[in-house]
């Protein structure tokens, strides 16, 4: 495993990366513009409106150049009418960008994830075995086989720049309650974090599975959370 300083390090170039600049300079959320949002993601998407909360409140969001100042004067809008602490929620009603909506999920990442035994082989995403879910990785999956040899759980890692390594897992039905998802999880962070980089975990707050697996494998959460602005 790496230190706390080597955990920080990465995660912070993985931050200053992904969302064109951290930590945050200020107390509260920082608009930001970065050529970022123009590019495409792990999958060929492009999301333009993203950031990063700390569990203290303070943030990055990150945005189209173009349109800093048109995010800057809708949050200060915010901030004057609901409040700092809820600003970012109600950013959206000041920016007449059409149908966008506000979203949040919790954001995780770890430094030293707790060891439990590797359960899981890595295949090509190519790999016939390979189930139709994990294909968009475009990289080797983990994937958890039964003793007949069919796949029965998986570990996707999305490829966030040259710092970041984003963890997915799906378990099938008739294979849960074994601990399979911890297990893959678990391999997954460590090949990650001996590989170079910081391994993160997001999920929305209303899954309480995903929460499950992630606390028990050492991706505590520390009140971080990933926000943005999406299609409705």
């Amino acid at each position: 495993m790496i230190s706390q300083a080597q955990g920080i390090a990465r995660l912070t170039a993985h931050l200053q990366e992904f969302l064109g600049a951290w930590p945050p300079s200020a107390e509260g959320i920082e608009v930001i513009g970065s050529p970022m949002r123009a590019l495409p993601g792990w999958d060929g998407t492009v999301a333009k409106y993203v950031g990063v909360v700390q569990g203290n409140g303070a943030g990055v969001l990150s945005v189209p150049p173009s349109q800093l100042e048109r995010f800057k004067d809708a949050l200060n809008i915010a901030v004057e009418r609901h409040g700092a602490p809820d600003a970012i929620k109600h950013l959206p009603e000041y920016l007449e960008l059409g149908d966008i909506t506000y979203f949040s999920g919790i954001f995780r990442f770890t430094y030293s994830p707790i060891e439990f035994p590797s359960s899981g082989r890595w295949f090509d995403y190519l790999d016939p075995i390979v189930p139709t879910w994990l294909k968009p990785f475009k990289s080797e999956v983990l994937l958890a086989l039964d003793e007949d040899g069919d796949y029965i759980a998986g570990v996707g890692v999305k490829h966030h720049g040259n710092y970041g390594r984003e963890i997915s897992v799906v378990t099938e039905e008739r294979a849960q309650g074994r601990g399979l998802a911890k297990a893959l999880v678990s391999q997954c962070a460590r090949k990650i974090i001996d590989d170079g980089y910081v391994p993160t975990y997001l999920h929305s707050p209303l899954n309480l599975a995903s929460s499950a697996v992630a606390r028990a494998v050492g991706f505590n959460d520390l009140g971080w959370r990933i926000i943005g602005l999406r299609a409705v």
